[in-house]
């Protein structure tokens, strides 16, 4: 197989996996994240699909591509349209999530094939993703990357909350902690592992207890109490990092 085919297929792959996991997540009616919670909100206010606000969102950030001088490449093109449209396949042919065990499910394997198609998208090397191109122009500029991703993410979160986008208790995971920084915890040290351990145990359980106390059932409050638990955690070990 040439390296082209191979490109292509990893493109159209990966990107598919990215929907799929995009779609799954909408099913699970638990929440989004930034940019999910942009798409339905401009979609309620359009009064159009998701997948096809994932598809005018793409193509006008692409706009942005141009005064960063951005160049994009046939994946880049492929993300724009393939994402939106496989979304709106599976998301217009089944109902939203009434079972929090399906919810949860469902969020794990989106999570999961969101991840993995990423990384087949990413190693075909055929452009970046629309997004994904405006932070690296922004980089280039003089924005440091984490710092054009995290006011982009905000301004999309808070446009597409005011324009009414499903908020919930995944949300929470993108907004508070975002991305947790296994790979350098050990240059921490033992001790504040103990110790970050131990607090986020102890989160959980507070948290659980308070949100049970408040009526909640047995697994809102212990999705609440994971998801306050593992963000707090990511943001204190990302503080630890780099002090």
């Amino acid at each position: 197989m040439s390296t082209k085919i191979r490109q292509f297929i990893q493109v159209f792959s990966g990107t598919s996996l990215i929907g799929i996991g995009i779609s799954l997540n909408y099913l699970a009616n638990l929440g989004l994240g930034p940019w999910g919670v942009f798409h339905d909100g401009l979609s309620k206010t359009l009064g159009i699909s998701y997948g096809r606000t994932i598809i005018i969102t793409g193509v006008a950030v692409m706009l942005l591509w141009i005064p960063l001088k951005q160049k994009p490449g046939l994946g880049t093109i492929v993300d724009i349209f393939l994402v939106g449209i496989v979304a709106d396949l599976i998301i217009l042919n089944f109902e939203l999530s009434d079972s929090i065990f399906l919810s949860l499910t469902l969020i794990a394997f989106g999570i999961i094939l969101i991840g993995a198609g990423t990384a087949i998208y990413v190693g075909a090397d055929l452009g970046a993703g629309p997004r994904d191109g405006v932070m690296v122009g922004l980089e280039t500029i003089g924005l440091k990357i984490g710092t054009a991703r995290n006011l982009i993410e905000l301004f999309a979160f808070l446009t597409g909350w005011l324009l009414g986008g499903l908020v919930g208790y995944v949300t929470i995971l993108f907004v508070i902690g975002i991305e947790f920084p296994f790979a350098k915890i050990r240059s921490i040290g033992k001790v504040a592992i103990l110790v970050g351990s131990l607090g986020l145990f102890l989160t959980l359980i507070v948290v659980f207890y308070a949100s049970t106390l408040l009526g909640l059932g047995f697994m809102d409050s212990l999705f609440i109490s994971a998801a306050l638990s593992i963000s707090s955690t990511a943001i204190i070990v990302k503080v630890l990092e780099e002090t």
